[in-house]
């Protein structure tokens, strides 16, 4: 029998998040036992950290050479296992699936992450045809927050995986407290949410990509919340981990005129924002992003007491993290998967 490490991940809490993880121990989720909802996340591996690698054309960053970074990846294989693996099963018209373990065929893939979905289901106790999952638009620079109502959704539930929505939004929201939610984030942190209306309770996920919030995400939430009714005083929000500012940093990005690339601002958003000029004399910036501790601040700042706020403090781009990452896919060459997040309420 594989014997399995079971050596738990090293990952010091910056002091912001450790602030929060003592706020998190008051909140409605930790204390009330009717609360409105359940979150169970799936994460797709654990086990020994992982080395960083970088690849050996990064100018400055030079640090391994091709050969060295397949050796580091297997290394970093080997100290892992994998928990609940790749909840994604997109397929693109090529007939290539992106997400799952890079020794599978893209057939495969498919098949292992059916599987996988199936067992986390069942293992919750929850019919996959109850579930919605959110389909998520991204266009803050072109248009306001995308809302779709699952309650007027015609997807069909096809026996296998739970419906995915046909309308993109990054809000969904049901009045039916029947209805399940999920969705497969990569390092984007998502809010699970319930409050009362005059519609009766409603319910909510959100999800927010960095660029939402630097396009005003926030302020359309608020909108959102008042034209729906929200009694704030009564609102639950649970928030997903994301990527974090000391392992999820951007370089050399270039703003320009057009909402899409904003010029970043140093605040909660946008950490250690450097500005320099390349070899044309254009502006180039790099700069952290920490878009959970942005999300949760900006639900207190709508007036709402820090017990009706809990966020999970995990780091989803540190390389400890067992959670689905497309940054650490992107820059450790680390294989593309997905986690499921999964919101259950209550009447």
């Amino acid at each position: 029998m594989t014997e399995i490490n079971t050596t738990k991940p090293e990952f010091e809490v910056p002091e912001r998040y450790a602030r929060i993880d003592k706020a998190n121990e008051q909140s409605f989720y930790m204390t009330d036992a009717d609360r409105s909802f359940d979150v169970i996340m799936s994460v797709h591996s654990a086990g020994q950290r992982r080395e960083g690698v970088r690849k050996a054309d990064d100018g400055e960053l030079k640090k391994h050479t091709p050969e060295e970074i397949g050796f580091i990846n297997e290394r970093n294989k080997a100290a892992r296992f994998i928990l609940a693996g790749n909840m994604s099963t997109v397929v693109l018209p090529d007939g290539k699936a992106p997400y799952g373990p890079s020794e599978l065929t893209d057939s495969e893939r498919t098949e292992d992450a059916q599987g996988n979905m199936k067992r986390h289901f069942e293992n919750i106790g929850i019919d996959p045809a109850t579930v919605r999952v959110l389909n998520p638009e991204r266009t803050y620079h072109e248009s306001p927050l995308s809302v779709v109502n699952a309650d007027e959704d015609d997807s069909v539930y096809d026996g296998v995986e739970p419906i995915k929505l046909k309308e993109r939004g990054d809000l969904i929201l049901s009045y039916n407290p029947d209805i399940v939610f999920a969705v497969r984030p990569a390092d984007c942190p998502v809010a699970i949410m319930s409050a009362e209306t005059p519609q009766g309770k409603i319910n909510m996920m959100l999800h927010f990509a960095w660029r939402g919030p630097a396009y005003g995400q926030f302020e359309d939430m608020e909108r959102e919340f008042d034209k729906l009714g929200v009694d704030l005083s009564t609102l639950e929000v649970y928030i997903t981990p994301g990527g974090q500012t000391e392992s999820y940093r951007v370089t050399n990005f270039i703003p320009d005129d057009s909402k899409e690339n904003p010029t970043p601002a140093e605040g909660d958003l946008f950490v250690g924002v450097e500005e320099h000029l390349d070899e044309n004399g254009v502006a180039r910036y790099d700069f952290g992003i920490d878009t959970p501790l942005a999300v949760y601040n900006a639900f207190l700042e709508l007036g709402l007491d820090q017990k009706q706020v809990f966020l999970d403090t995990s780091a989803t781009t540190d390389l400890s993290s067992g959670n689905g990452s497309h940054s650490r896919a992107s820059n450790q060459k680390e294989d593309n998967v997905r986690d499921i997040v999964t919101a259950q309420f209550h009447g």
